[in-house]
């Protein structure tokens, strides 16, 4: 006879897996980049379809992943001589739109760096509190939206 709680742990389980194949796929993703070129706006998401939305625990690891995947897109990007901005956002209400984002110098005519409407070093929210790096990076907060965006401290518009 099953418990009660058991289904919804083997959902989560599922859920996990989930995530562990989307994070390999979007590193293999970065990692075939070619890092010299121009990028605008440029990004990519974690979740989507928006399967982290519930339970809170999904929510938490796909903050996690999106922060891991700005480490794994900053490292990559590292060789790069020329200038680059790098960001991650966290959705507010869908984590289907976690993301993290490259922006260069284009011909697109769209400006660089991107200015982030933003009141940067707010608290953070629960699901990042303790994955953040806070002493390396700054979290941000939108003005218009609950949605946040992190970035390295020395990076300013």
């Amino acid at each position: 006879m099953k418990r009660r709680g058991q289904r919804s742990r083997k959902k989560y389980e599922s859920i996990a897996t989930y995530f562990a194949k989307q994070y390999a796929k979007e590193v293999e993703h970065i990692e075939s980049l070619d890092i010299f070129s121009c990028f605008d706006l440029w990004h990519t998401h974690i979740d989507w379809e928006s399967r982290g939305n519930r339970p809170a625990q999904a929510r938490a690891l796909v903050a996690r992943m999106t922060y891991d995947l700005l480490l794994v897109t900053e490292a990559r990007f590292a060789p790069r001589k020329k200038p680059f901005q790098i960001f991650a956002f966290i959705k507010g209400e869908d984590t289907g739109g976690n993301a993290v984002f490259v922006h260069t110098p284009n011909p697109n005519n769209n400006p660089y760096p991107c200015e982030l409407v933003v009141d940067w070093d707010v608290a953070a929210p629960a699901e990042l509190a303790d994955v953040v790096d806070h002493s390396i990076y700054e979290i941000g907060k939108s003005k218009k939206e609950d949605n946040y965006f992190i970035r390295r401290r020395e990076q300013r518009e």
